[in-house]
């Protein structure tokens, strides 16, 4: 009986800091492997060492090198080669598929946002990658995404039906649930990186992210005063010349920004923070506030985009445009603790898990 063989495109995990895409495969890969014994997994990257350390060895996984770090070499040629050359059954790629197919596809398109908030995009970007996407997605053999809002803006945008449409969330790193459950596991940050009271953000620095109000947030409260500090977890992976500007006007080391960090210590962050912020304006899923959550630390959200899916949270959900309200909040958390509710965090962990998450996947194929 023919087993059945399935190709990762892992070129993201070529890049030198972590993403929303990169979390999804290896988390829905790491279950699938040990679910399906039955089918063959083929990750393909230019840098092997990396994913072979993300999925180590088993008798059901193999590694395939690409040798070209260039997109359009990838999808024409490198990609649609590796499928012939080990008569794949399925590929699975993040938003964009090879120009020839020659076995069934599985597209995930985690969001369309440069559609619906153009300003944060480059006029390249959106034209590119609006004709790929479109044609991507209603190829697909099997069309995924993350998040409901998501999945209503793939159908209009590219005029595909609902029901084509299966939603595969991103999940949290089992690591989380266990560290949060025996805190003996976590490291001590505050020591590292000498820091004591701390509201914490983790994200890539980028424009529609909305650090820049956080900053000013922080400010205008004066919190530094208090002696609690402004962690920023994340690199910068977009220019945002007014944020690194706001940075250099605080003095005494009050903001600190961290990246490249192991997720034992991210854990630890969250776990020591008075409360996380994740004030974006736009996101196709947004997974740092279910980290908090699962790491008991109450968490300042905005209620937009895929946000409105943590619904759970609403009492802490503010319009991302208001400094007002994040000013409002920000300034409670300081005064003392949140309420923290054990059932958000039940939720979370529901919903959120890893194992859950491939179950579904695992129907689909």
């Amino acid at each position: 009986m023919h087993k059945k063989k399935i190709l990762i495109d892992c070129h993201s995990f070529d890049f030198d800091y972590y993403q929303g895409v990169t979390t999804y495969i290896s988390g829905l890969y790491k279950e699938l492997i040990e679910e399906r014994k039955d089918i063959s997994f083929y990750f393909a990257s230019n840098n092997l060492n990396k994913i072979k350390s993300i999925f180590g060895a088993a008798t059901n996984v193999f590694y395939l090198k690409l040798n070209y770090k260039s997109s359009l070499i990838r999808l024409t040629f490198e990609l649609p080669f590796l499928v012939l050359k080990h008569n794949i059954d399925f590929i699975h790629v993040q938003y964009k598929s090879p120009f020839l197919k020659f076995c069934k596809e599985i597209v995930t398109v985690h969001d369309v946002l440069f559609i619906d908030y153009p300003e944060y995009f480059t006029s390249k970007f959106r034209i590119i990658n609006k004709i790929y996407y479109r044609f991507s997605s209603r190829r697909a053999d099997i069309l995924l995404t993350v998040s409901n809002y998501s999945k209503s803006r793939i159908s209009k945008h590219f005029k595909i039906p609902e029901n084509k449409i299966q939603i595969t969330p991103n999940g949290v790193d089992d690591v989380f649930l266990k560290l949060s459950n025996n805190t003996n596991l976590l490291s001590n940050v505050k020591l590292k990186y000498t820091i004591d009271k701390y509201i914490l953000y983790v994200s890539r620095i980028e424009p529609r992210k909305n650090h820049d109000m956080v900053v000013k947030a922080f400010k205008e409260l004066r919190l530094y005063e208090k002696g609690i500090k402004l962690v920023f977890v994340g690199a910068q992976t977009h220019k945002s010349v007014k944020l690194l500007d706001e940075l250099k006007k605080v003095k005494d080391g009050s903001i600190v920004s961290l990246e490249n960090i192991s997720t034992k210590e991210l854990s630890s962050l969250y776990s020591n923070a008075m409360f996380s912020v994740f004030p974006s304006f736009a996101e196709g899923f947004g997974i740092p506030p279910i980290e908090s959550v699962i790491m008991r630390t109450p968490v300042i959200l905005s209620n937009t985009t895929a946000m409105k899916d943590f619904s759970f949270l609403s009492d802490k959900m503010i319009d991302p445009y208001s400094l007002k309200d994040l000013k409002a909040l920000m300034e409670i958390g300081a005064k003392r603790l949140f309420n923290f509710e054990e059932k958000q965090r039940e939720v979370a962990i529901e919903n959120y898990s890893w194992k859950q998450i491939a179950l579904n996947f695992n129907k689909l194929i």
